[in-house]
């Protein structure tokens, strides 16, 4: 599943990639996330619909380089997309400016089998994906969308007869990728489960390289600020949004800045030897707080607060 945000309609250029190799059942695979600079003298568009802007490009990998990554991405696949002419045409645009022309893919346009066996309102992704309660949403994200463009495949071949496609995996050429992408954590809203937890699931499940190793470090110094009264705003959410940016960090890698953070205040806690239970329902307020709420491990609180007895 691939989704591009842009500049505009063809020839325009590709400012953000989002790709989730999945399985036919929905299970994911792997994922790819990321910002692309397409360079200083270019237009950004409709930033007010794509909520791209030249200062969250800083830092962001050459598009080049994302399109490299994707190409990698999709070897022995079958590429779906909602509209999928319309991302080929953006893939051949780009990779014709470096001087490629790469073979067709064997594809799947996930908006013209929903015309084919669905009847609805209209045959928007953020419509099919409300109208049929598929999780995840459509936000003019890539990833997200490419997420709920993958929900939806899901769906059309599990209740659709006659769906099928019969790849030949052409050779694709070798594009050097990105030694760190920029993936980009929007739309976040509290929900029932918090900030954090969908600042998390708004992250690639994993990245190809790791981290910044400074801006990691600064995005839990920025964390520890943030819980220093327990809490964790709108606001500090959204920085720590732009600062997982920064750093090139995957969902993976922030849950485990998340789970030392929460191991760390279970040692200082336990320094003297006994944990209260004012400082049980403490950890458990951080636990949330930090979209962990599930997962105490050896922790000494229960999913309700309770206090655990402590090994001594």
């Amino acid at each position: 599943m691939v989704d591009f945000e842009t500049t505009g309609l063809a020839p325009g250029r590709l400012i953000e990639v989002g790709a989730v190799r999945m399985r036919a059942d929905g299970s994911v695979v792997r994922e790819l996330s990321s910002l692309a600079d397409p360079g200083p003298d270019v237009e950004l568009g409709a930033t007010w619909i794509h909520h791209i802007t030249r200062e969250r490009l800083e830092g962001a990998p050459p598009t080049s380089e994302v399109v490299g990554a994707l190409l990698a991405f999709c070897q022995d696949s079958v590429v779906v997309a909602h509209n999928l002419p319309f991302e080929e045409r953006f893939l051949a645009h780009e990779l014709s400016r470096l001087g490629l022309d790469v073979p067709r893919l064997p594809g799947l346009c996930t908006l013209q089998a929903a015309r084919t066996h669905l009847t609805m309102p209209n045959y928007r992704l953020g419509t099919l994906v409300s109208e049929l309660e598929l999780p995840g949403m459509a936000s003019h994200a890539a990833l997200d969308d490419a997420r709920a463009c993958g929900r939806l495949l899901a769906h059309l071949l599990k209740n659709s007869r006659g769906l099928t496609v019969s790849p030949e995996y052409p050779a694709l050429p070798f594009v050097p990728g990105p030694r760190r992408f920029k993936p980009r954590a929007s739309g976040l809203r509290k929900g029932e489960r918090g900030w954090m937890a969908c600042l998390m699931e708004r992250l690639p499940i994993s990245t190809a390289g790791a981290a910044d190793p400074a801006m990691a470090a600064a995005y839990v110094e920025l964390l520890t600020a943030a819980l220093a009264d327990g809490k964790i705003t709108g606001v500090e959410a959204r920085a720590l949004a732009d600062q997982a940016s920064r750093a090139g960090m995957s969902r993976a890698e922030v849950e485990e800045v998340h789970r030392a953070t929460l191991q760390g205040m279970h040692r200082v806690a336990a320094s003297d030897g006994v944990i209260t239970p004012a400082e049980a329902r403490d950890l458990y307020r951080a636990a949330q707080a930090l979209g962990l709420p599930d997962h105490f491990g050896d922790l000494p609180i229960t999913s309700s607060g309770d206090l655990r007895p402590v090994p001594r």
